[in-house]
């Protein structure tokens, strides 16, 4: 009976859940895209077809996905992306705290006040902390956001205007459709191909200029660096942290690939952030024992490097030639 695939499916998924370790993001993303199979056919069974399940049991799937994806992402998240540190973390503050007013002096900077309405994409905006920050120091701006993420990471989304479930290397946008983009943090969640597939992305559907904004590894010992972050996300001492397809990137290896794309980029800054494990330990809420493990891991590689580029329009083809 259709109903009781459903529990079982429900059931696993919960299993999943109460165990120790925290899935992969391969595992967890095929789990997401299950329960939300789930989701869909106990809305439908319920509502359209009147079948054995009731909102109660939707519900009970709903809950479920939106619990594992707050374990995956951490708890404290949202917290940390709107800036916000229980703990007074210098790190937070420089990382996140101080993007907006960064992101809203660059467009001030660069962009006209209007009457007409921006289009303003917000790539991997998630629950739209930042935009909601940067939106707040420009008020005499006019906008058309858009917000531009999984679908699951976007639910609970209510900042932008228009929200788009998109693959962000493939976004369902026109060339140069997009007068105002950013994009803070994503590069480094995604292997190194698709890295390039979404900055190529950008180039393409930007009309005015992009904002990203990247966290990365040393420039100089780029490979000791990654090592050791790689062994925190290994997830093998901490499994709260275990992640799997990620690369981060240093800034060196970004910009060869922007020139070798032809990308039309502005680097605007860089700076090394120490104690990259405070963002770790209060974005997942470490106990003590897991936040000493995770800075010891890190040990002298207990930093990271931001970097904010702008980047503009694919230049036109040449017809003289």
């Amino acid at each position: 009976m259709k109903y009781s695939i459903i529990s079982i499916n429900a059931a696993k998924s919960k299993r999943k859940l109460m165990s120790e370790k925290i899935p992969s993001f391969y595992n967890l993303g095929k789990a997401q895209d299950e329960a939300s199979r789930v989701q869909t056919k106990a809305k439908k069974f319920s509502v359209d077809e009147n079948k054995n399940l009731t909102n109660s049991d939707y519900q009970k799937a709903n809950d479920l996905v939106n619990e594992e994806n707050r374990l995956f992402q951490g708890i404290a998240t949202s917290k940390v992306f709107e800036g916000r540190s229980e703990k007074g973390s210098l790190t937070i503050k420089h990382l996140y705290a101080e993007s907006a007013a960064y992101f809203a002096e660059i467009i001030k900077n660069n962009l006209p006040e209007n009457s007409t309405p921006y289009t303003f994409a917000d790539f991997g905006s998630a629950k739209g902390e930042l935009l909601k920050n940067v939106l707040n120091l420009l008020k005499s701006y006019h906008f058309h956001t858009l917000g531009i993420d999984t679908e699951l990471a976007l639910k609970e989304n209510d900042v932008a205007q228009e929200k788009i479930s998109a693959n962000l290397t493939q976004l369902p946008l026109e060339d140069k459709s997009i007068d105002l983009a950013m994009m803070r943090y994503v590069l480094q969640w995604n292997n190194q191909k698709n890295q390039q597939n979404i900055l190529q992305e950008i180039a393409r559907v930007i009309k005015g200029f992009a904002i990203v904004q990247h966290v990365g590894a040393d420039n100089i010992n780029t490979d000791l660096w990654r090592h050791n972050f790689n062994d925190v996300l290994a997830g093998q001492e901490v499994p709260k942290l275990e992640r799997h397809g990620h690369f981060v990137s240093s800034r060196e290896e970004i910009e060869t690939w922007m020139k070798a794309q032809n990308i039309n980029f502005q680097r605007l800054s860089e700076r090394k952030v120490d104690r990259i494990s405070d963002v770790l330990i209060e974005r997942y809420a470490l106990n003590e024992d897991e936040a000493d493990t995770t800075r010891k891991i890190l040990a002298d590689k207990d930093y990271i490097i931001q970097t904010t580029w702008l980047i503009f329009p694919n230049k036109e083809p040449d017809n003289n030639d």
